[in-house]
């Protein structure tokens, strides 16, 4: 664990950072709640639009940290992370967050297909769809990147080219709100869908497939929301 005075010369708010980096990495099973706390204010701190940039060393242990979370398996904790850090996690554009892409859109298509409520705990759904429409065009500003995906447990980066970005969003944002019976997450879904066809049409682009998009939307407008598996495998 990083020790506290590294961070006295960032942002104020970072003092802090230290205790909450040692309290996920060290508390027990039995003070999981203190755990899962300490998850949620290290991700609201993380996403903070802080007066100066974090320093480097921050950064580093808190994507490290972000990603073991979401590699962890634990749905508790894929909870807070996707409900605190929202959409805020990459448009605030730190260096290297793009290499979680693929661990973000995986935990919220997870999230998507699940019940409004398990186990009687509100299961993040509008965050998670509100992250994947968010990123329906983020791709477009990249070439390539090097992203870390669930099959690396090695935290190898993988190269993964912009076409591959983009079905990748797309496949998880349809495959989280196709059966989803929450209006509101089904919305946010669309909105996400039409922004991204508006985006595809205007510039011309051939690299995605429109056509099962177009209809996916007409499906989900007609009230059929019909499974449409083709979209993975990029069918024109």
């Amino acid at each position: 664990t990083l020790h506290g005075d590294l961070y006295f010369d960032g942002p104020p708010l970072l003092i802090f950072a230290p205790w909450l980096f040692e309290a996920i990495q060290t508390l027990p099973a039995t003070h999981r709640e203190g755990k899962l706390a300490a998850y949620k204010l290290l991700c609201s701190m993380g996403v903070f639009n802080h007066d100066v940039s974090p320093p480097a060393d921050f950064l580093d242990m808190f994507l490290l940290i972000i990603s073991q979370g979401l590699l962890s398996g634990d749905e508790d904790i894929i909870y807070v992370i996707i409900s605190s850090c929202k959409v805020e996690f990459f448009h605030r554009c730190w260096p290297s967050s793009t290499l979680l892409l693929p661990l973000f859109t995986s935990a919220c298509c997870e999230i998507g297909q699940k019940p409004n409520f398990v186990d009687g705990k509100t299961i993040p759904k509008v965050e998670a769809l509100t992250i994947l429409s968010s990123l329906v065009c983020f791709p477009n500003h990249f070439e390539q990147l090097d992203v870390l995906t669930n099959k690396e447990k090695d935290f190898t980066p993988v190269p993964m080219d912009r076409t591959s970005l983009k079905r990748m969003i797309m496949r998880d944002l349809i495959k989280a709100s196709q059966n989803d019976v929450m209006l509101e997450s089904r919305e946010i879904a669309l909105c996400g869908l039409a922004i991204f066809l508006c985006e595809e049409l205007k510039h011309q682009r051939t690299e995605s497939p429109i056509r099962p998009f177009l209809l996916f939307i007409v499906e989900c407008l007609q009230g059929q929301s019909k499974k449409r598996t083709s979209v993975a495998e990029g069918e024109h």
